[in-house]
């Protein structure tokens, strides 16, 4: 049997910078906690991390988006998109997706891992 060799190139993509933001840990009802940690990690591509970013909300902000549109206009760096899991951060604050969208001109997607129980 002959022997053959086959040669796969690596698929062609261009790396964008894709910025994941999360809130870190609290208690809730310890009024000792007034504010959240939160993290934004920069990513370029799949493999590489391009930067850690971080602010810090009221538990429950009333507005934490300003807060997350200024962590992102400080960095001074070039993402493409962001990403984070629901519409709420910090407890009950509400990420206002459109405003995001407005002012920083990126896509800002809204990741939900189970389907609303709407009955």
């Amino acid at each position: 049997m002959p022997n053959i060799k086959f040669e796969v190139e690596e698929p062609h993509y261009v790396p964008y910078n894709v910025l994941g933001i999360d809130d870190g840990g609290f208690q809730l009802f310890n009024f000792r906690w007034a504010y959240v940690d939160v993290f934004g990690v920069i990513m370029r591509g799949k493999e590489f991390t391009e930067d850690v970013l971080k602010t810090s909300i009221l538990i429950d902000d009333p507005d934490p988006t300003t807060k997350i549109i200024s962590m992102v206009e400080e960095s001074n760096k070039q993402i493409h998109a962001i990403l984070h899991q629901g519409i709420t951060i910090g407890g009950f604050g509400i990420l206002d997706a459109d405003r995001i969208v407005e002012r920083l001109g990126i896509p800002f997607v809204v990741m939900i891992l189970f389907s609303p129980n709407n009955s």
